[in-house]
């Protein structure tokens, strides 16, 4: 399962690569801020259908990043 979840991520985001992370607010971004974003390139991630707090969705993703810098 890892190895599929490592070359998932490596498509989205390459090896050593910058990554830039958003974090939604509470009530999610509004429809004109992530049409914006689609429209600078940034490429949308779910972390899952739980809704985490700020600091443990920071967490989550910033370790998953790492992932794929193993």
């Amino acid at each position: 399962m890892r190895n599929f979840i490592k070359t998932t991520l490596n498509k989205i985001c390459p090896k050593n690569e910058s990554v830039l992370i958003l974090i939604g607010p509470e009530g999610d971004f509004s429809k004109n801020e992530i049409e914006r974003a689609l429209e600078i390139g940034i490429k949308p991630v779910s972390l899952g259908k739980s809704r985490l707090r700020t600091e443990t969705a920071g967490l989550v993703a910033c370790h998953t990043v790492s992932l794929i810098n193993e």
